[in-house]
């Protein structure tokens, strides 16, 4: 190991001082060195950029030339006349003579600059969705927005796909997420859409990027003041569905010198409801044999309440470093009535069920980060150092109470009541560096290392309380111990040409993951390493035309909630069960896209994603189906993907999108064979409006055709989302108006297939709703450019406590 770190030591040092550069120092009139002034390399006849540099705070500057020749220098800056070179002849270190730049007579006058950000933005690698220029964003969700952002899809179990394909993992500023499956949705759900600034979509992300996500990455972006001095912004929404919703942020920024501190903080309050209707048919030899018809009805609640704090301090005008801490609490009750009938083979009516279930949950999490950053000169030769800690701690509770009884209102069995806690915590550890090294000939080098430990620790216990006393059932408890520790490096290589450019790299993963059941003794131990190559191909064919081709291999590794084997009583005939023996999907994806004219982007692509993991529903000879996860043989899909933005007036912008796509499953599961696929199509439009002083409108619509994932069929669905702002006090104020969903027409509706089984549900939800939100910016209205945000890309998924919801 020792031998290891010299290595990388003396290679980082070679890198920095093998090559050649031009040098110089730029000072004004009174001989002053002048921080930030632009440097622009160009050739002999002054008419083509080559290479860029901004002066640092002693007014130093340097210059990397990939070849000796003959060149030109123009150096601008602010209130200061423009220094055009002579030419200059190249061919070894070069350090110029002092440069002056003289102040202009007159200084400018301060202006008030507004960019506009389009709601979708396409840009090299991925699809931005600028979350603060919606307008139907007021009183949203963040899980709300996501299924209106381009090429995303959600089924009824709150899965979210990108491109047709599941396998998704959420980033929050870079991080990834450690908690998964019903923890992640529940946050999600709670966080307003407010707090967020953009929505990023990566479907075929870099090797300097966690090879987890089979599908790719989604990363959601929090506001960050960008303005000088004091500064902050308050907001205040609040919702009107079948039930209440509102939000409240609150983000404060200081920004002065070399001092940066930042604070966030948000509260959502959110009362829904979800109801599931149910029709489950039992198959024996390919014939009838009985059912159950359930309704479902339940009342949920959700509060949030999240801080994001933190300081940047910049040692000199090269080196940074900065702290930050987020807490988060998060309460979420679930109150659900259920009417089950269970019917013969010969379809006589024989009994039902009325159960009560009462889940009171609560998580908490606390995660700290320190950064440090070093550019070494004004090229982008730069070095990164994350270290993080977090920890998530969840304590919930369930009650469960069913009555049984006979058609004619008879009591069948007696009142079984079963109460359960689920106590637990998940703790990460996180280091990681990160180096740019940018080469003779624009070219770039990019190597770094993480290396990841989880620890996660789950004990639900249950009692039957039926008879009043408190009886231990040790035949549903359960304790799961499960430790994951993930070392990782990665090398990415980048040319540019006249007209290609490339960039190569490659990931090496090696995972130690151990998972133990105390209750039960079951355990796993798996120790594997894997190789993730990523190649992105780019060619300038004109102006207007550019290509690219893309090629990446991707895992998708099973979260703690799905490996936990534990049994989870969703009502008297549904029971969830972890599988330990899961095994990771892997992913090879290829994709060919091309773009006109630097707005229309079309992509064409294939995924092949082997041991893909999929919900299965086991049924045993009492009719209580088991739900649970097990790896299908394989997934491939082809994807035809376009997003065209669209001026039709000058008060009139348009953004079309379009996905079409066709998933085939191919596998064997809980002995129903299966190799079938469906067309599919998703669009979407958003379309923005500039009225009348100050106001704007918004009307957002998406449709998505037949949807097969795995044994699931899902028919269409699509929404309409319209919305209408006005902003007062010169545009410090802002008040949105929304309605979504207005049709109600996003339910999920389907049918799950198997050879003994088959469930037709209707799920409907509290969507259509009417938003009102206001929001106040105050402080100082002066602009910086912005800096290189700190911050590493940190695992923080893939944790879950085993809670469901219906």
């Amino acid at each position: 190991m020792r031998q290891f770190f010299l290595g990388v030591f003396f290679f980082f040092f070679f890198l920095h001082y093998c090559f050649a550069n031009i040098r110089g120092k730029v000072y004004d009139n009174q001989k002053r060195p002048l921080m930030g002034v632009n440097i622009l390399l160009l050739d002999s006849s002054a008419s083509i950029i080559l290479k860029t540099g901004i002066s640092d705070e002693n007014g130093l500057f340097e210059i990397v030339i990939s070849e000796p020749g003959i060149y030109r220098l123009k150096i601008n800056k602010i209130n200061f006349e423009a220094f055009d070179s002579s030419r200059i002849i190249y061919t070894e270190d070069l350090v110029l003579s002092d440069i002056i730049l003289h102040s202009r007579p007159k200084q400018l006058q301060e202006v008030s600059v507004t960019n506009e950000k389009p709601l979708i933005e396409m840009k090299a690698g991925k699809i931005i969705m600028n979350v603060e220029q919606s307008i139907s964003a007021a009183g949203s969700s963040v899980f709300e927005m996501l299924q209106r952002a381009p090429n995303v899809s959600i089924d009824n179990n709150d899965r979210i796909a990108l491109k047709g394909r599941q396998g998704v993992q959420i980033m929050i500023d870079g991080k990834l997420m450690v908690i998964q499956g019903t923890e992640l949705v529940n946050m999600l759900k709670s966080i307003p859409a407010a707090a967020l600034e953009k929505i990023e979509l990566m479907s075929s992300p870099g090797a300097q990027y966690d090879a987890a996500g089979t599908a790719g990455i989604i990363n959601l972006k929090t506001k960050k003041e960008k303005r000088q001095g004091y500064n902050g912004t308050a907001t205040q929404g609040l919702g009107q569905g079948v039930y209440t919703k509102s939000n409240t942020g609150l983000n404060l920024n200081y920004r002065k010198d070399k001092v940066n501190i930042f604070f966030n903080g948000n509260m959502a309050l959110r009362k829904g409801f979800n109801k599931l209707d149910l029709d489950r048919i039992f198959i024996k030899n390919a014939d009838y044999n009985g059912s159950y018809k359930q309704d479902n009805y339940a009342v949920i609640k959700l509060q949030n309440f999240g801080i994001n704090a933190g300081i940047d301090y910049n040692l000199s005008s090269k080196t940074t470093i900065g702290a930050t801490v987020s807490a988060n609490k998060t309460s979420y009750t679930f109150d659900g009535e259920n009417n089950g009938r269970l019917y013969d083979s010969s379809r006589n009516y024989l009994s039902y069920f009325l159960s009560n279930n009462h889940q009171k949950n609560s998580g908490s999490s606390i995660a700290l980060n320190t950064n440090l950053r070093h550019s070494f000169d004004s090229l982008g030769r730069s070095l990164s150092f994350d270290a993080d800690y977090a920890k998530f701690v969840a304590d919930n509770n369930q009650t469960q109470a069913t009555n049984y009884f006979l058609p004619n209102g008879e009591e069948e069995k007696p009142r079984y009541t079963m109460d359960g806690t689920l106590n637990g915590y998940t703790d990460i550890k996180a280091v990681k560096s990160d180096y740019v090294h940018p080469l003779k000939g624009n070219t770039k080098l990019e190597v770094g290392f993480k290396l990841s430990a989880v620890v996660a620790d789950n004990r639900p216990d249950f009692y039957d309380v039926s008879n009043g006393a408190k009886i231990f059932d040790s035949s549903k408890s359960n304790h799961f111990i499960y430790h994951e520790n993930i070392s990782a490096a990665y090398f990415n290589y980048n040319k540019d040409w006249k007209k290609w450019s490339v960039q190569a790299g490659v990931r090496y993963e090696h995972t130690r993951a151990k998972g133990e059941q105390i209750s039960g003794g079951q355990s796993f131990d798996r120790n594997y390493g894997q190789l993730f190559p990523n190649i992105v191909g780019s060619f300038t064919a004109s102006p207007k035309h550019q290509f690219s081709l893309s090629l990446s291999r991707r895992i998708d590794r099973p979260n703690y909630e799905q490996l936990n084997p534990f049994k989870n009583y969703i009502d008297p005939t549904s029971i969830h069960q972890g599988n330990p023996y899961l095994n990771p999907s892997f992913s090879y994806t290829a994709e060919l896209s091309h773009t006109y004219n630097n707005r229309f982007s079309t992509s064409f692509s294939i995924a092949q994603t082997n041991d893909v993991i999929t919900q299965v529903i086991i049924l045993d000879e009492d009719k209580i189906t088991l739900v649970t996860d097990r790896n299908l043989a394989a997934n491939r899909v082809y994807s035809l993907s376009g997003n065209y933005p669209l001026k039709l007036f000058k008060w009139w912008t348009s953004i079309a999108s379009a996905n079409l796509y066709y998933s085939i499953y191919e596998g064997n599961l809980s002995n129903s064979p299966l190799r079938d696929g469906i067309p599919t199509a998703y669009l979407s439009s958003n379309n923005s409006f500039v009225l009348h002083k100050n106001w704007s409108a918004e009307i957002n619509s998406w449709f998505s055709s037949d949807q097969r994932y795995g044994y699931m069929y899902l028919r269409p669905m699509y929404a309409i989302n319209l919305g209408i702002q006005k902003q007062f006090w010169n545009k410090t104020g802002t008040l949105r108006v929304s309605a979504t969903d207005i049709f109600r027409a996003q339910n999920p509706t389907g049918i799950t297939e198997f050879s003994n089984y088959r469930e037709f549900f209707v799920v409907t939800r509290d969507t259509r709703t009417i938003n009102c939100s206001f929001s106040y910016r105050f402080g100082n209205s002066k602009w910086q450019r912005q800096r290189r945000e700190g911050g590493a890309d940190e695992e923080r998924r893939r944790a879950g406590s085993g809670t469901q919801s219906s």
